[in-house]
């Protein structure tokens, strides 16, 4: 559980495996959705609620917007509980003037409340991520990279289906990595 240990709330961070790069975005906003008590959708981005709009044009925007899904609530006893396990995909978009590189991979989330509280969150611990797929003229500076977050996003279905909705759109704009790319 050392996993964070130092990081304050409202921390996420990206350190590179490889390369001495490492992202700390401030997120301007932080929000979740959730279907049952079991699973959540949160969504942390940097970029404002008119740049989540979809079609809104980003080509001079510089930003990230992250999805992590809990999609198993940790149960002590019946869960493994434990940095190597993985309860949580993580889907982090970095736009670089309007230049898309779609990260994913995921990690164990230890909530910190309870899914359907108007706050939920918690802390992200033994998470990696990798360049899946970018758009033409997206360098990936990352490479394969150790993700750690302490966060807490507030309760809005709407804006967190408007993040859903974005990420998409945002995805589908871009092509999948070649092993050696």
């Amino acid at each position: 559980m050392g996993g964070c240990a130092g990081m304050g709330p409202g921390r996420y961070e990206l350190q590179s495996i490889d390369e001495p790069v490492r992202v700390s975005p401030a997120f301007s906003l932080r929000v979740y959705g959730y279907d049952d008590q079991s699973t959540a959708d949160i969504y942390l981005t940097t970029l404002t609620r008119d740049q989540l709009r979809p079609g809104v044009d980003l080509s001079e925007v510089s930003g990230h917007l992250i999805h992590i899904q809990m999609f198993v609530k940790p149960r002590p006893g019946r869960t493994p509980i434990a940095p190597t396990a993985f309860n949580a995909a993580v889907t982090h978009i970095v736009i670089a003037n309007g230049r898309i590189g779609v990260y994913r991979g995921g990690g164990f989330l230890l909530p910190g409340g309870s899914v359907g509280d108007l706050n939920f969150g918690g802390r992200l611990i033994g998470g990696t991520l990798r360049l899946e797929s970018r758009s033409q003229g997206f360098k990936d500076l990352l490479g394969a990279s150790a993700l750690r977050a302490n966060f807490r996003a507030e309760k809005q279905h709407g804006t967190a289906e408007l993040a859903r909705q974005r990420l998409r759109e945002l995805i589908a704009m871009t092509e999948s990595v070649e092993e050696g790319d």
